[in-house]
């Protein structure tokens, strides 16, 4: 089935981040990313909360620092939910 919810869209972007999505998976999230502008949004916050995460520590924040926000960042639920 092509048409997902927003949550599964959820489910399909934060997958396809850490192994990548094939077949009607990847088909399914372009066909919902196509059409859902808050999917869209939350698709562009988790790149730039993933370059984030990938860039030197700024001035004044330690590793440890920024181990336990992207620890807390992975906790949180897709969507805010």
């Amino acid at each position: 089935m092509i048409a997902i919810s927003c949550r599964r869209a959820a489910e399909l972007l934060s997958r396809s981040r850490d192994e990548g999505l094939e077949g009607m998976n990847r088909l399914a999230l372009a066909v919902h990313l196509g059409l859902c502008t808050n999917c869209r949004t939350y698709s562009r916050q988790l790149r730039w909360i993933e370059e984030a995460l990938n860039r030197p520590p700024a001035a004044g924040l330690d590793e440890g620092a920024r181990l336990r926000i992207a620890r807390v960042l992975e906790e949180a639920p897709p969507g805010g939910e």
